[in-house]
């Protein structure tokens, strides 16, 4: 049981670590265009959050390619 829940953790933080830097290098950008002149440390801060809430992440990074509001 401890096994299988592990591996769902890991694996949440193995998606969460590929969207999470996606994001963070080009995503970001689109979600918030204010944030496009921003230092590399503040992309730094924001990936440990991005790759908690990935799924959050994940649907604002797609609904602001369509132009919906969140």
């Amino acid at each position: 049981m401890v096994a299988i829940l592990l591996f769902i953790v890991g694996l949440y933080v193995a998606v969460g670590l590929l969207v999470g830097i996606a994001f963070v290098l080009r995503g970001v950008n689109r979600v918030d265009p204010a944030a496009g002149d921003s230092p590399v440390v503040f992309r730094v801060v924001i990936l440990p959050g991005c790759v908690g809430l990935w799924p959050v992440v994940l649907g604002m990074w797609i609904n602001a390619g369509k132009g919906a509001s969140v």
